[in-house]
């Protein structure tokens, strides 16, 4: 493997990871529910709660104030917000956040198995397949230049994005804006970590419920074992 293309791969994973979890740790740092959870489980809790966040924000941000545009230098002042209030509010207690214990590293590991098995195919593949992967493009596209979640898809095709899911573009967007790769290098790896990490929300309910031992079977069998969603690839 090339060196730089190896750099690269590092550091769109590493963006990808700091996009977002900051939000969702700023959340439960600034509210203290992060207590209510334990180890690993507030890592799952904030990453989904970052996914989350910024659909809510470039769909609020449209509706309230259409005129104004998000854009790189916005988005790493936020980013810096909220890095700053999570490690001001967790001070006391941050080592408290990497006591994981010894069942909590091997679900770590699966979902780093998992990963690795949707990255891996991106050596041999880099462009997104199937045909919706085109559109997913130019929405990614149209919301980085734009700085907003597009309301049509021109001037591409007069297509009106009404009643059309816009939240991926705020992810895949605010990727492209951090690490400058083209809309479909951002729209494959983005998408490919959400694919990874479809174990997650198995393992958190039932690591809840049920047990660790079921959540580490659960976990494989979501993110390793299961045809979907590991056969979707765009």
């Amino acid at each position: 493997m090339d060196i730089q293309n190896f750099l690269m791969e590092l550091r769109i994973f590493i963006t990808i990871f700091i996009l977002l979890m900051l939000p969702g740790w700023a959340m439960l740092a600034l509210s203290g529910l992060w207590r209510r959870w334990e180890g690993l489980q507030r890592w799952i809790v904030a990453l989904g709660l970052g996914i989350a966040f910024y659909p809510v924000l470039f769909y609020f941000a449209r509706w309230i104030v259409p005129f104004w545009t998000i854009g790189p230098y916005k988005l790493l002042a936020l980013l810096v917000v909220c890095a700053g209030s999570t490690v001001w509010r967790l001070r006391p207690d941050w080592r408290a956040q990497f006591d994981f214990a010894r069942s909590e590293w091997i679900a770590l590991a699966i979902l780093g198995t998992t990963l690795l098995t949707r990255y891996w195919i991106l050596r041999d593949h880099p462009y997104p397949a199937w045909t919706d992967s085109l559109h997913h493009t130019i929405l990614t596209q149209l919301t980085a230049v734009n700085g907003q979640l597009p309301l049509t898809m021109a001037p591409y095709t007069p297509v009106s994005l009404d009643q059309y899911h816009l939240g991926l573009y705020a992810l895949t967007a605010s990727l492209q804006w951090l690490t400058r790769v083209p809309a479909h290098t951002a729209l494959l790896w983005m998408a490919q970590f959400l694919n990874g990490i479809c174990g997650i929300g198995v393992y958190l309910l039932l690591d809840r419920y049920s047990g660790r031992r079921a959540a580490l079977v659960g976990a494989i069998v979501a993110g390793l074992l299961v045809q979907h969603p590991a056969f979707y690839f765009n």
